[in-house]
C-alpha cells in the first residue's frame, strides 16, 4: 500500500509541488512522477513533466513502512480546467517495486491554477 501526502492541494502554476510517501513493505526503488491529462471528447492526451527515481538508499530504514519525500516544479501551463467537453487534471503518481520486482502505483489528485469549472450558457 501507498500513501501520498501532498503539502497542498492547489498550486499556482510555476510553483513548487512537495510531499511525501509512505510505503508497506520492501520497496526496493520507486518513481515519482508530476503528470497531467486530458479526459473527455476527442483524443485523450497524458503527458509525464517530471520523472523522480528513488533507489534504496532514498528511503528511511529498512522495515514493514518506508518513505521519501519529493519536490517537483510545475510548468506555467497547462493548468487545471473542468470544461462541458474537456478536462485538464493534474496528480501526483507514485510506482514502486518491491524486490520481487512485483509493481505497486498510487495517485494523489492536485490543482494548478484558480480556473473555475465551465458554466453552462442560458439561453433567453
Amino acid at each position: 500500500m501507498i500513501e501520498i501526502q501532498l503539502a497542498a492541494l492547489t498550486f499556482a502554476p510555476g510553483a513548487q509541488v512537495g510531499g511525501r510517501y509512505t510505503v508497506e513493505g520492501d520497496t526496493a526503488r520507486a518513481e515519482v512522477s508530476l503528470i497531467w491529462h486530458t479526459e473527455g471528447k476527442g483524443t485523450e492526451h497524458r503527458v509525464v513533466v517530471v520523472l523522480l527515481e528513488h533507489g534504496d538508499a532514498d528511503f528511511g530504514p529498512s522495515g514493514a513502512r518506508r518513505s521519501g519525500t519529493f519536490s517537483m516544479t510545475l510548468p506555467a501551463a497547462p493548468t487545471s480546467y473542468s470544461g462541458t467537453l474537456l478536462q485538464i487534471r493534474w496528480l501526483v503518481r507514485v510506482r514502486t517495486w518491491g524486490a520481487d520486482e512485483r509493481s505497486e502505483v498510487a495517485d494523489a489528485a492536485l490543482t494548478v491554477g484558480g480556473v473555475s469549472p465551465a458554466q453552462a450558457w442560458k439561453v433567453a
